[in-house]
């Protein structure tokens, strides 16, 4: 069951991922395209794509989602892009028609299967709390491409990134439990894998 669910995965999320572009390139402009490069649904997705795509292949460029650190990010990252879909994005979009359709596979379905798979099939018990550091490479970096990009343009995903919008202050409160939020999922996570004891294949990682 582990390399079908993995393939059911690759395809569901390369799918998504797809149709999401094509909504993107439908609306056209430079707010979609923004919209697009900058979403948290795309960018988990896309991480959780590669990772089904290590599992299913022995690639050597995929060697790097093949390790338990970046999967247990992963899965971490797609439980907060869900969380924050369902609490914050999905009020502001109001996608309909095939964007809705996108938006349930990437923001629901989609993180959904990928925790189910990773707490089944990819967690050994080699995870331990100094992982998490660099988990939050992810957050920290989507906030800096987040404003980088919205400072260039003037177009942000989300309203509560908008810093021309909602000003540094708050933007930067929004930041910081943005940042919060993932690391108390991280450590959660870890928490979860801890408790499988470590095949012989799968020592902690130091």
């Amino acid at each position: 069951m582990h390399k079908p669910l993995a393939l059911l995965g690759l395809i569901l999320g390369a799918a998504a991922l797809a149709l999401q572009l094509v909504v993107a390139v439908s609306a056209g402009g430079a707010e979609a395209a923004i919209g697009y490069v900058t979403s948290l649904l795309v960018i988990a997705n896309l991480v959780a794509v590669l990772v089904y795509a290590g599992e299913l292949t022995n690639a050597a460029a995929l060697s790097a989602f093949r390790t338990k650190g970046m999967q247990g990010m992963t899965a971490t990252a797609m439980a907060f892009a869900m969380l924050f879909y369902h609490l914050v994005a999905a009020d502001q979009l109001h996608p309909e028609g095939l964007a809705l359709i996108s938006n349930v596979a990437l923001g629901y379905v989609a993180p959904t299967l990928f925790v189910s798979y990773w707490m089944v099939y990819l967690t050994t018990g080699s995870l331990r709390l100094h992982h998490v550091a660099p988990w939050l490479l992810f957050p920290a970096l989507f906030i800096c491409w987040t404003l980088l990009l919205g400072t260039v343009t003037g177009i942000y995903a989300y309203d509560v990134l908008n810093v021309a919008a909602e000003g540094w202050g708050a933007v930067a409160i929004n930041y910081l439990t943005f940042i919060a939020a993932f690391l108390m999922l991280s450590v959660f996570a870890v928490g979860f894998d801890t408790e499988k004891k470590p095949t012989p294949d799968h020592a902690p990682q130091h």
